[in-house]
């Protein structure tokens, strides 16, 4: 699989209004994955917790592109950029920015998703000299890769990719337990790993692992709530003044 492949899928997908449209397309390139979860976390980067932040901004990324690529600041495509908010038919930066490289751009390198997940390895926050990183990174962009792989690239960077669906949508389009699972256990790839299998994951939390809380439902009738948590054994926690509190006692003999 490459990333030319992941851009077509996400063109694809992304020109449909459809949702029927959308799934199919999705539940189409999910099959032909070699790599689930390597794939899987450049689709729905938000909940990829391994990568939580890249601490790149649109505005960081405006000015690394007019830096690389030697353009004015004072110039129209500059402008574009750092005003692409009030460009007509422009979705986000990514999408003026593709406008700006498609005639600049022409690389042909082929590049894998396992190639991808390195790059964003390496632009991690926190990995490195990350200003280095970064200007590494965009001046492989440029002078590798194709304008529309750029355009795509970005939005994962930033984490928003406009593709019409929910994050979890995805995951649930292949295993309806998918939200429930996540909610318990916020392990994208062990999500992904056990896609189709999910049924154990959603048995209860695993001590040591990260998991999603979920505010409590209102119950009127305290008479069901051994039928509500199933009749297993669970503690019931007094609370005070909205906040906990413990007491000590010591005894003596």
């Amino acid at each position: 699989m490459t990333f030319a492949n992941l851009c077509v899928f996400f063109e694809a997908i992304s020109s449909t209004n459809s949702r029927h449209e959308k799934l199919k397309l999705w539940t189409d390139f999910y099959t032909a994955c070699s790599n689930n979860y390597q794939t899987i976390r450049l689709v729905i980067p938000k909940l990829d917790k391994v990568r939580s932040s890249y601490n790149i901004k649109e505005a960081t990324l405006t000015n690394k592109y007019i830096a690389t690529l030697c353009i004015s600041k004072s110039s129209n495509e500059a402008k574009r950029l750092q005003n692409f908010k009030a460009v007509k038919r422009t979705r986000d930066l990514p999408g003026a920015l593709e406008s700006i490289l498609v005639s600049r751009c022409q690389g042909t390198r082929v590049f894998s998703i396992e190639d991808i997940n390195d790059l964003l390895d390496s632009v991690q926050s926190g990995v490195g000299n990350h200003n280095d990183k970064v200007n590494q990174l965009i001046e492989t962009l440029v002078r590798d890769m194709p304008s529309v792989q750029q355009k795509w690239l970005c939005r994962i960077i930033l984490k928003d990719l406009h593709l019409g669906m929910s994050e979890l949508s995805f995951l649930t389009a292949i295993d309806p337990k998918a939200e429930a699972a996540y909610t318990i256990c916020s392990d994208l790839r062990k999500i992904c790993e056990n896609l189709g299998q999910l049924a154990s994951i959603c048995q209860g939390i695993t001590l040591g692992q990260v998991f999603k809380p979920m505010l409590a439902d209102r119950v009127t009738d305290i008479e069901r709530i051994e039928t509500l948590m199933n009749n297993r054994e669970f503690i019931v926690e007094t609370k005070y003044d909205d906040s906990d509190e413990d007491a000590d006692e010591d005894y003596e003999e």
